[in-house]
């Protein structure tokens, strides 16, 4: 097959084009052509990351490609399938609609929620309602962009969830996710599960860390919930240290906040660093937190660190039940919870057998539920059978 993803950025941002370039490269050693054609959007290392594509130059308006340059670049590249990831308007695939297959795959609640995140502002409790009146009373129409704000046309939003039925296929990459998309129109017929889990590492595992140290991965921005993690650490009754790593808009406020709380000596902010490094991370680890306070689509950070055979303590919401499984593969915490998180980080923190034998069952699980050669198999499906 060739190929062609589409996307608003060229280079490294967060979990989405990580596993863009891991997909395109496990598609390429099956045989398959890669092809990018990405917006005007900055990213990290953008060169490593277009090396697993062949780019193509279609014209973007206004954050958007346009479909007419698309359509052209598909007819003389012989693209057989448009893979499309995270664009803000899906209306410029009418022009291109019979020149290839057209597959959409949803990474987040972008399309699905006015505010983007689906937590409730105040409560910061997530939500599980479809696109309608409620959005206003939560006042999701008021968007903070660039310093300013903004008023955003929450009819729009409804607009744009339905138009991802101009695709083919939808791709997503949880069960609540799938759910999420069907609740606010889109035909189930056109809804495929695809979990965007990452390559195995074929490295040794190592035994569990001696040392009482939590480690968070991802984006440092508010649905994270870095400040819900930073507040259970404050009450843990045993040694720890953490490391966060990676980097967002809420650095600053979370550095802050760590001490305020007077626990800034045993936290360190590593901030970004390449996916390389990852292993590592893990294998110092004792517990990965992921203390969401969005509902994560998928949290993929959660199957590295169990491939890596480490246990998870993570909130119920979104994605995570999909790999966390409660009393086995680490603990599943009620959302927001934050004495209930701090036990359950302190059982694994002071018991080491009781960490290995979780680590071992998210090893087990990721092994026969989350492998990367299933995943492929499934995209092959989706993008290949019209």
């Amino acid at each position: 097959m060739r190929i062609a993803f589409v996307h608003e950025r060229s280079g490294f941002f967060g979990g989405v084009e990580q596993n863009m370039f891991d997909t395109a490269q496990g598609l390429s050693a099956r045989g398959h052509d890669c092809f990018l054609v990405a917006g005007p959007l900055p990213g990290k290392d953008a060169e490593r990351f277009r090396s697993a594509f062949t780019p193509i130059a279609a014209e973007w308006v206004d954050g958007n490609p346009s479909g007419a340059s698309l359509r052209a670049q598909i007819e003389s590249n012989g693209i057989d399938a448009l893979y499309v990831h995270k664009v803000p308007r899906s209306d410029f695939l009418e022009p291109v609609k019979g020149a290839a297959l057209a597959v959409r795959m949803v990474h987040d609640h972008d399309s699905t929620c006015p505010r983007r995140h689906k937590y409730f502002v105040h409560s910061g409790q997530a939500c599980s309602l479809a696109i309608g009146w409620r959005c206003y009373l939560d006042l999701a129409f008021v968007e903070k962009r660039d310093g300013a704000i903004r008023l955003k046309s929450i009819p729009d939003v409804k607009r744009e969830a339905k138009r991802l039925n101009l695709y083919d296929r939808v791709a997503t990459n949880s069960e609540s996710m799938v759910e999420e998309l069907a609740m606010n129109g889109v035909e189930r017929p056109k809804l495929f599960l695809a979990h965007p889990v990452v390559p195995e590492q074929d490295t040794p595992l190592q035994p569990i860390s001696d040392q009482p140290h939590v480690l968070f991965v991802g984006q440092l921005i508010r649905g994270k919930g870095v400040d819900l993690l930073l507040r259970s650490l404050a009450i843990l009754k045993c040694p720890w240290r953490a490391t966060i790593a990676g980097d967002g808009n809420a650095r600053q406020s979370l550095e802050a906040l760590a001490r305020e709380l007077q626990i800034a000596d045993r936290v360190e902010f590593l901030g970004w660093f390449a996916s390389e490094k990852a292993r590592e991370l893990y294998d110092q680890a004792r517990v990965l937190a992921v203390p969401a306070r969005w509902p994560e689509p998928f949290g993929m950070v959660g199957v590295e660190a169990m491939r890596r055979a480490r246990p998870v303590v993570g909130f119920r919401v979104g994605g995570i039940p999909d790999w966390l499984v409660d009393n086995e593969t680490g603990y599943l915490v009620e959302q927001q919870n934050i004495e209930a998180f701090a036990d359950r980080l302190e059982r694994l923190l002071t018991d080491t057998k009781l960490a290995t034998n979780m680590g071992q069952g998210g090893f087990e699980r990721a092994k026969s539920h989350f492998s990367f050669a299933a995943y492929i198999d499934q995209l092959e499906k989706i993008l290949g059978n019209r």
